[in-house]
C-alpha cells in the first residue's frame, strides 16, 4: 500500500521491479464506490496487486489526483491506469472493473505480456522462487506461474464472479458513492497504511477508512449480520416519517440519493440518531417497509452505525446513497 504521490510511487516502483497501478476516483460516482467495494476487496485481486504493483488511489478532488487527471487526460472515473515506473508512460487501463472474473484476466494477460525486472534483494528472489515452485498463496508474480497455478486462479476467479452481484445496475443490491462537505473526499484520499508507505506484506486497499475495513470484510455476508437477528432493529422502528426540525445550527440537510437518480434534500436534527434516516426510508419507501435499504455515506455501511448521532456519523450537509 502506498500513501503520497505519483512521483514517489514511481520512485518505489522502479526500486522494486513493479509496476504503479493508479486508481482515480470521484466521489460522486457510484461506480467508483462499487470498485472498492466489489474489487479491490477480493482476497486474490489483492495479492497480484501486493506483489506486482505501487498501488495508488486518489480522487480528483485533491491536487495530487487532478494533476494526474489533467497529465493523463482522465474524462470518465474510475481510471485504473498502469504507468510505467521509469517513463510515466500511461501504458494501459483496466476498463472491464465491473467483476472479478473481467479485472482479474485482464491483470494476468497484462503482467505476462509485461514483466519488468526484479529489483535486488535474494530474499526477493527467494521468495519469487519458492512461490513458482509451491504456487504460492498469494500467486506470487502472475508472469511466473505453472499452467496448473493459472487454471487454480481461473477457477478461484470464477468462484468469486459467482458469488458477486453487478456493482452498477439499478436496484440489483449495489452500494456506494456520494459527494457532500470537504471531509467527503478525504477518507478516499489514499488507500494506505497507517503508517504513511508503501507495505509488502500487507496492501489494505480495501483500508479507506475504518468503516471501510468492516464493510470490505463483510461484503459478501448478508447487509445485516445474522448476530443482530434478521433485521430486527429495523422492524422496531416506527412506519411514521419523523418531523423535520427548524433550520438552524442544530440541524443540518442530508440528501438522498437513489438508484433511479432521484435526489430528495431532508432536515434532521444533528442529535437524531442515525436510525432516523432509515425510519424516514421505512415511511416513504413502499420497497424499504418490509425490507432493510442499504445505505451508504462514501464507504461506510449506516446499518453498522445506527446508534450513533448523525453528528457522531460525520452526515452533517452528507449525501448518502440509497439502494433496495
Amino acid at each position: 500500500m502506498y500513501t503520497g504521490g505519483l512521483d514517489s510511487a514511481k520512485q518505489t516502483a522502479q526500486s522494486s521491479g513493479k509496476w504503479v497501478l493508479v486508481n482515480l476516483q470521484n466521489v460522486s460516482d457510484f461506480r467508483c464506490q462499487a470498485l472498492n467495494r466489489d474489487i479491490w476487496s477480493q482476497g486474490i485481486i489483492k495479492d497480484i496487486v501486493r506483489k506486482n504493483f505501487v498501488f495508488l488511489q486518489l480522487s480528483v478532488d485533491v491536487p495530487e489526483g487532478n494533476r494526474i487527471a489533467n497529465m493523463y487526460n482522465a474524462t470518465s472515473y474510475p481510471l485504473i491506469a498502469v504507468i510505467h515506473p521509469k517513463t510515466g508512460e500511461l501504458r494501459t487501463l483496466f476498463d472491464r472493473y465491473e467483476n472479478v472474473a473481467d479485472m482479474l484476466e485482464d491483470m494476468t494477460n497484462f503482467m505476462s505480456e509485461n514483466p519488468l525486472a526484479k529489483k535486488n534483494s535474494a530474499s526477493n528472489g527467494a521468495s519469487t522462487s519458492r512461490s513458482a515452485s509451491t504456487g504460492g498463496s498469494a500467486l506470487g508474480n502472475v508472469y511466473n506461474l505453472s499452467e496448473e497455478d493459472q487454471l487454480a486462479a481461473a477457477i478461484a476467479a470464477s468462484e468469486l464472479d459467482g458469488r458477486a452481484e453487478p456493482a452498477v445496475a439499478a436496484g440489483s443490491g449495489s452500494e456506494y458513492d456520494t459527494f457532500s462537505d470537504a471531509n467527503s473526499y478525504s477518507d478516499i484520499h489514499s488507500i494506505s497504511s497507517s503508517d504513511g508507505g508503501y507495505s509488502e506484506d500487507e496492501m489494505d486497499v480495501d483500508d479507506v477508512s475504518a468503516a471501510h475495513e468492516q464493510m470490505a470484510q463483510e461484503a459478501t455476508s448478508e447487509a445485516v449480520p445474522e448476530e443482530q437477528g434478521p433485521g430486527a432493529w429495523y422492524g422496531d422502528l416506527p412506519v411514521t416519517e419523523p418531523l423535520e426540525p427548524a433550520a438552524g445550527p442544530a440541524s443540518t440537510r442530508i440528501q438522498f440519493r437513489f438508484p433511479n437518480g432521484q435526489r430528495v434534500v431532508k432536515r434532521f436534527a444533528k442529535t437524531d440518531s442515525v436510525a432516523t434516516i432509515f425510519q424516514y426510508l421505512k415511511a416513504t419507501l413502499p420497497e424499504a417497509a418490509s425490507e432493510i435499504p442499504e445505505v451508504l455515506f462514501m464507504s461506510t455501511r449506516l446499518s453498522d452505525c445506527i446508534g450513533q448521532t448523525i453528528e457522531e456519523a460525520k452526515l452533517v450537509n452528507a449525501s448518502i446513497v440509497v439502494d433496495i
